[in-house]
């Protein structure tokens, strides 16, 4: 036994535990050598399980009367993990030097009593925490969804008190250096104390960090985490009032206050969305939660069952991928949606995606990407992808089926009209936005686009088979080029010089740059398109 700085650090069993010197004693006594046989005794409460680690609640006995203690476990590291830990300190020992940091600072967080973990070789196989409970604290979360509406002006006043007190908690926190990294609403526990003044505990410090001055970029990750967490009783208004009280002291001025609110919004908006990830016989599968229940009575974890069962209606099949509808039943009501299961035959194809996402998984973001940017296509449902050590071995993608639309290469195939010049010129337009927000499609071809015509005469266009697509900062005029060139390829006929015009002129629009330079692009398309036939 080695003590040392309040701590003695005992070797047992293969376990290395780490235990506070007044809790040393009363600790070994209750058997955390054993965490397994701890574990499995009847008074033991199990008060938290995740999908990461199990929090487990018992009564320690100590000289001067009981006390609750919580004892945090992580599950079985994944390979993953235990690669990464190898050099590096275990989740549970991360967490014991942030509590301990905090305990230093006088930052109210739960006590951390004894760390533990096995390790054989470097690799790590087993770890858990020790802290002592908050008594009579509860969750934020807990506290605000306990409010149901109508709230009277006692609670709107008490709801007040308690986010601006919170704020100027917060800001303390982060001036002093500490990034929570997972800051929610379950992650923030509250207690009354002496003459009714709030104290705020912080809890689960996995994705922490510790530095001598937090940045800007820092400060925004923990208050958009903490703003997506919130439930919706909470109004904006009483978002707008906590930023303020956060803000003040900070030397902002009004329009660096504005800037901050409009990245801290922006960034909730992308992180705040309505998936659930399930893992069924080796697949991972990220799913919309308000088609979790549909979607779930499919096979989901084998694709190609679905893609040859009796219901399915082949749309497409090549080497790489075979396209299905399938009728799902959502409610009451019939929906059909679109499979795609990609198939993974050559070496190379698995070995370029042992670093990278999947073709499915990469088709899965640009889509919900495109949403996020006002851009039109049908709404991913799910995703899934099998790996094994890290070879991606099958995966799927679900999305909805736009029942009315057309493909616009068999819309445009035949005589031109002046309604087809019209969808030319809308998709002209909608092409230009999607390039000026960065949106690189890489198969720009006339079939990858559907469009869809409602009753009231209105037009709608929608992207699908994102596998070549990529998101720049910038498309620079070589890349608008090869993408023109690729549409204008793939044109179901022969394409006029003056229907070419009238496309051309509707994706200009007011675009100065591209005015001042029409015949050049023009000239560099004319020249591309020989080149590509001849190669094809």
């Amino acid at each position: 036994m080695v003590t040392k700085g309040g701590f003695a650090t005992i070797k047992k069993g293969g376990m290395r535990l780490t235990i506070r010197n007044e809790y040393k004693d009363t600790l070994l006594r209750l058997g955390i050598e054993d965490i397994e046989g701890l574990l499995r005794k009847s008074e033991v409460q199990i008060i938290d399980d995740v999908d990461k680690s199990v929090v487990s609640s018992i009564v320690l006995e100590r000289p001067h009367g009981q006390e609750r203690i919580a004892i945090k476990r992580y599950d079985k590291p994944t390979l993953k993990r235990k690669l990464k830990d190898i050099f590096r300190s275990s989740k549970a020992v991360r967490e014991w030097k942030v509590g301990n940091w905090l305990m230093e600072r006088e930052i109210p967080a739960a006590t951390p009593l004894a760390v533990a973990e096995r390790r054989r070789l470097r690799i790590l196989e087993d770890s858990f925490l020790i802290c002592r409970e908050i008594e009579g604290a509860n969750k934020l979360r807990d506290y605000i969804y306990a409010l149901k509406p109508p709230i009277s002006a006692e609670a709107r006043k008490e709801k007040r008190e308690i986010m601006c007190s919170l704020a100027r908690k917060l800001r303390e926190v982060h001036d002093k250096g500490f990034f929570h990294g997972d800051l929610n609403t379950s992650h923030i526990m509250m207690q009354s104390g002496e003459s009714r003044e709030l104290v705020f505990y912080f809890v689960d410090f996995e994705s922490s960090r510790l530095r001598r001055k937090l940045s800007l970029k820092y400060r925004i990750k923990d208050l958009a985490r903490l703003n997506e967490s919130m439930p919706p009783l909470v109004s904006r208004t009483d978002r707008f009032r906590f930023f303020q009280v956060y803000s003040h002291g900070l030397g902002l001025s009004r329009r660096e206050r504005k800037k901050i609110m409009r990245r801290i919004e922006a960034r909730t908006q992308t992180k705040k969305r309505p998936f659930s990830v399930l893992k069924l016989s080796g697949m991972r599968i990220i799913i919309r939660d308000d088609y979790r229940e549909a979607l779930s009575k499919l096979r989901l974890e084998d694709p190609g069952s679905l893609t040859r069962s009796s219901q399915a209606h082949i749309l497409e099949g090549n080497g790489k991928a075979t396209l299905v509808s399938l009728p799902i039943r959502r409610g009451e009501n019939k929906e059909t949606v679109v499979l795609k299961h990609h198939k993974y035959r050559r070496f190379l194809e698995k070995a370029k995606d042992v670093f990278r996402s999947g073709r499915a998984m990469r088709e899965w973001k640009i889509a919900n990407r495109l949403l996020q940017i006002g851009i039109a296509t049908p709404l991913p449902l799910a995703v899934g992808e099998r790996r094994r050590f890290r070879v991606v071995r099958d995966s799927f993608l679900i999305t909805q089926e736009i029942p009315a639309a057309v493909n616009l290469g068999d819309y445009l195939a035949g005589p031109a009209d002046e309604e087809k010049y019209q969808v030319m010129e809308s998709l002209a337009k909608f092409i230009k936005r999607g390039h000026d927000r960065g949106f690189f499609f890489g198969d720009l071809n006339i079939r990858n686009i559907l469009m869809e015509k409602t009753g009231d005469r209105k037009l709608y266009l929608y992207f699908i088979d994102f596998e070549s697509s990529r998101f720049v900062r910038k498309i620079y005029p070589g890349g608008r080029i090869r993408e023109l060139s690729r549409l204008y390829l793939s044109w179901p006929q022969p394409v006029t010089m003056d229907k070419w015009l009238r496309f051309f002129q509707a994706y200009i629009g007011r675009d100065r740059h591209l005015r001042e330079r029409k015949d050049k692009y023009l000239w560099a398309i004319q020249r591309r398109i020989p080149k590509k036939r001849r190669k094809r």
